[in-house]
């Protein structure tokens, strides 16, 4: 959204309906689908008449499980809904729900970097099928170890990295292109632009697969089949 002729020259950029839709149908499936045994159990037993049930907490562990799963897709779901980057004319803001929110003057950026390809493999992607695509990151960094914001293309699309980088352009912030790096390059270039699951994505999804095994031979062994 642009506002300009006497309101504040104002952009408001959110996810693609395309990011939002993908967070949505995630949500389902951790909440549901991989909770599928925690579900028939509880279900196919007709365990909300148990009196074992909030009384006895081990009794109700594999319950407890699903709460915090629920709890915390829901917060998840509403962080990526609710994210948006605001541009002004003097400064940029990002906001959403659960999310602190982070401002810096355009003067007090060091630049942008846009990475075209994070990969993680032994080769990078061939520079020719991703040259109209969106940049995997768009770092917008106060310094090298403070990160204001990421425009990444899975989230925002190459429209919206197209706006940031022309109005940064016509703000004087330096922006550079990366064509190809992994995760620890990155790291080591601008030690805060990368969260935790971003450099360690298998780490993460290790930590997942861990949980939702543990948490269905728990409700396995409390609860049976």
């Amino acid at each position: 959204m642009t506002r300009k002729g006497g309101k504040p020259h104002k952009i408001v950029m959110r996810p693609s309906p395309a990011a939002m839709s993908a967070a949505l149908l995630a949500a389902v499936v951790f909440t549901v689908l991989l909770e599928f045994l925690v579900g028939i159990s509880f279900i196919g037993q007709s365990l909300w008449s148990d009196p074992r049930l909030f009384h006895d907490h081990w009794f109700t562990l594999p319950l407890y499980g699903w709460f915090a799963v629920v709890a915390l897709a829901i917060v998840a779901l509403l962080r990526i809904l609710t994210q948006c980057v605001v541009l002004y004319e003097d400064r940029l803001k990002v906001r959403g729900l659960f999310r602190i929110p982070r401002s810096a003057k355009w003067s007090a950026l060091s630049g942008i970097w846009l990475v075209r390809d994070i990969y993680r493999g032994k080769e990078p992607r061939d520079p020719v099928e991703t040259e109209v695509d969106a940049f995997d990151a768009a770092l917008i960094m106060r310094s090298h170890t403070s990160r204001v914001a990421n425009l990444s293309g899975a989230f925002y699309g190459t429209r919206a990295q197209s706006i940031l980088v022309r109005e940064a352009e016509e703000r004087g912030v330096k922006v550079e292109n990366i064509d190809h790096a992994r995760p620890g390059e990155l790291a080591r270039m601008m030690p805060g632009s990368l969260s935790f699951i971003d450099r360690h994505p298998n780490l993460s999804v290790l930590a997942i697969v861990a949980f939702y095994a543990v948490h269905n031979v728990l409700t396995f062994m409390i609860w049976g089949i």
